[in-house]
């Protein structure tokens, strides 16, 4: 089973530290665009959206995979 890391502030270079892992990279991007969703739910509770910024998706190599944009994951099929 491949693991996948996120990252949200893209500002700087990637981090890896603590994957998870998923059966595929849907599952992966599922969990990404759910992630997502709290955040901007979250931030929207606090009168402070932060939807600039997106959560970085990449395999166990460290290689970025896709990108989930928090301005966007209400139109994101989950």
């Amino acid at each position: 089973m491949p693991r996948f890391y996120f990252q949200l502030n893209l500002d700087e270079p990637l981090r890896y530290e603590d994957g998870q892992f998923f059966n595929s990279v849907e599952e992966a991007r599922q969990e990404a665009v759910r992630t997502a969703r709290e955040m901007v739910a979250a931030s929207a509770a606090e009168r402070q959206p932060e939807l600039n910024k997106r959560i970085m998706l990449a395999d166990e190599n460290g290689n970025p995979v896709l990108a989930v944009p928090l301005c966007v994951v209400s139109r994101i099929k989950a």
